[in-house]
């Protein structure tokens, strides 16, 4: 299956490079390895595959499709391999309404353990200030998760453009509810109900010359529930595994040409049980991945 995906990236790859070098469409392959240090060694690796195709439609419209498959090779506290799997496809949409106001809407499906099955997002950006350049925006979001719980997401924020700089800080609850059901780390069958919540805030400031270089850095700290970090075990992500996250990531997208790059990123993390600040695990992740294409700029 994870063989037949990488073949299917790559022919679409190879078919699609032409076209989206003669007009404003990009599409952009990248491979993603995590790596963990945890007690009783129980995680990793993690890799991910994702190809995305970006495109300017018209003059209000930038929509993408992503294809993304993910494999967890983790094991349960008997040692015995517990691996998980996801294959997802996700569609997505900027839409301009006006010279101040901007949405974006995102929905996805996906099959396997580790992944939402179901999810959508939709957020609104208002332009304020006599350039425009402060954003605000107001998302929410809900996930239908593996183990029958719901998530419900929200985000709220500003983004300030400065020339070739941009600032963005989000605030980002989440409430996780509903009837669950899934193995313990022994195998154990397990159900139940209950709610839990937690809040994360998100810091990014990106060096951004399309065309040429952007550099991302991205802070994330606070308590989300594992569905959006990785899960504890092999019980499927719910408010059972709500996390301490403290991640920082970095990653690099050079043209060479102007239709054509490479990007590189790295990513470090601590996660912890919510409950009790027990160490999961530190994580530390590499990403490469190349893009073809006329760079799509993105409403701003």
């Amino acid at each position: 299956m994870i063989r037949s995906f990488r073949i299917a990236l790559a022919l679409t790859l190879i078919a699609a490079a032409p076209t989206a070098a003669t007009r404003a469409q990009e599409l952009t392959a990248t491979t993603t390895l995590d790596t963990f240090s945890s007690p009783g060694d129980l995680y990793g690796p993690w890799q991910t595959t994702l190809l995305e195709d970006q495109w300017q439609a018209g003059a209000k419209d930038v929509p993408s499709i992503t294809l993304l498959d993910r494999t967890d090779r983790d094991r349960n506290t008997l040692g015995d391999a517990a691996p998980t799997h996801s294959t997802a496809v996700y569609a997505d949409d900027y839409h301009t309404w006006s010279n101040s106001f901007f949405t974006y809407a995102q929905v996805m499906t996906s099959s396997g353990q580790i992944l939402p099955n179901r999810l959508a997002y939709l957020e609104g950006d208002v332009k304020f200030g006599r350039r425009r350049n402060l954003v605000v925006g107001t998302g929410a979001s809900l996930y239908a998760n593996p183990d029958g719980s719901v998530t419900h997401g929200f985000s709220f924020g500003p983004t300030l453009y400065t020339g070739s700089m941009v600032y963005t800080v989000r605030v980002l609850p989440t409430v996780v509810n509903g009837r669950y059901t899934g193995l313990t780390s022994n195998g154990t069958a397990v159900s139940g109900a209950n709610s839990a919540n937690g809040t994360a805030l998100e810091a990014v400031a990106e060096y951004n010359v399309l065309g040429k270089n952007q550099i991302t850095a991205t802070y994330l700290g606070g308590t989300q529930p594992g569905l959006l970090v990785g899960f504890v075990g092999t019980l499927p992500p719910s408010f059972t595994s709500l996390q301490r996250v403290n991640e920082f990531d970095l990653s690099a997208k050079h043209w060479f040409r102007p239709d054509f790059g490479i990007i590189v990123g790295g990513t470090i993390a601590a996660h912890a049980l919510k409950s009790t600040g027990a160490n999961i695990y530190h994580e530390s992740a590499i990403t490469l991945g190349l893009f073809f294409g006329r760079a799509v700029g993105l409403p701003r």
